[in-house]
């Protein structure tokens, strides 16, 4: 029998955030370009590098270093598309974000937002 991988549902990262939508935001991707032609899961952390929404690197110094905020919901491969992304007041499930750094570079950019990482 196949094994079947499921991606990670909309807000599927999400434990709380506060009272209506003060946690949320809209925010313009472009995985055509920013992201290689790629999907974009839910749960991503992301940054801003030169207006653009990029792939959070906690290695980086490019600007690309400082999160932005997390997307709610996936894009598809080559989409252009306004998305819904966390970027205060919220808690998260680590094992549920996408994000290229180490445990404490996440916690500490995400921290600076106001959104706590939990276990």
């Amino acid at each position: 029998m196949a094994i079947l991988t499921e991606a990670n549902r909309t807000a599927e990262f999400l434990q709380s955030e506060a009272n209506g939508y003060r946690s949320r935001d809209v925010q313009v991707f472009d995985s055509t370009t920013n992201w290689a032609g790629a999907a974009i899961p839910a749960g991503q952390v992301y940054a801003i590098v030169g207006g653009a929404a990029v792939a959070f690197d906690g290695d980086a110094i490019d600007g690309s270093e400082v999160a932005a905020g997390i997307l709610f919901e996936a894009v598809e491969a080559g989409g252009n598309v306004d998305r819904t992304v966390v970027v205060r007041d919220a808690e998260a499930k680590r094992y549920k974000l996408t994000a290229d750094g180490t445990n404490s570079e996440v916690d500490a950019a995400l921290l600076a937002l106001g959104i706590i990482v939990r276990d």
